[in-house]
């Protein structure tokens, strides 16, 4: 089921990712479309990259709310 509220592109299986794991995804993407030419799947690919940036960085939020 995914998060439609801010991201289509990352579901409820991903929240069960760590920061650094969403890092990690974040950057592969983000590699993986630089090496495509411009077109609708390199535009894909650099919007699931965002999405895991942003859940990334609300891991880390929720992290720091909670110590």
């Amino acid at each position: 089921r995914c998060l439609s509220d801010w991201s289509s592109d990352v579901c409820s299986s991903d929240l069960a990712l760590t920061v650094e794991e969403c890092d990690l995804l974040a950057d592969t993407l983000s590699d993986d479309a630089a090496a495509l030419p411009v077109g609708s799947k390199k535009e894909e690919l650099l919007k699931l990259a965002r999405s895991y940036r942003i859940l990334a960085q609300m891991k880390r939020l929720v992290l720091r709310a909670m110590n």
